[in-house]
């Protein structure tokens, strides 16, 4: 992390006016990299200012999103299912995490089908082509 603000600081721009355009400069520049960021400014414990790189940058694929919406679906079963009967424990682990191991072994990305050894060769000739 930069801890902008200090080290703008310590380079003899005190006022936060000037700051704030320093910072809004390294934004731009950042922008015309092609880098994407983001500045946090955080006041809890300390006042500080820093930029970050955006993590959100990479948009999710098809096996992402399938195995996402198969979690919610299953942790959604367990709703309403009980963890302790009568002040005692029925279950070891809360409900909902039994429904989503039945997600083990699941796959959710595209599977390779194998073609067969003609439409190989026409792949083959094709390409050629």
């Amino acid at each position: 992390m930069l801890e902008i603000r200090k080290i703008l600081e310590e380079k003899g721009i005190k006022e936060k006016e000037e700051q704030e355009k320093v910072i809004e400069a390294i934004g731009e520049i950042l922008d015309r990299m092609g880098i994407k960021f983001q500045i946090v400014h955080r006041r809890k414990p300390r006042d500080i200012t820093y930029v970050r790189i955006y993590q959100g940058n990479r948009p999710l694929s098809e096996a992402e999103i399938k195995a996402r919406l198969m979690f919610g679906l299953l942790a959604k079963r367990a709703k309403g299912k009980k963890f302790k009967v009568g002040g005692k424990f029925v279950m070891d682990r809360p409900p909902a995490s039994y429904e989503v191991e039945k997600m083990k072994g699941m796959s959710f990305s595209r599977k390779k089908v194998k073609l067969a050894k003609w439409e190989e060769v026409l792949k083959e000739v094709l390409e050629v082509v």
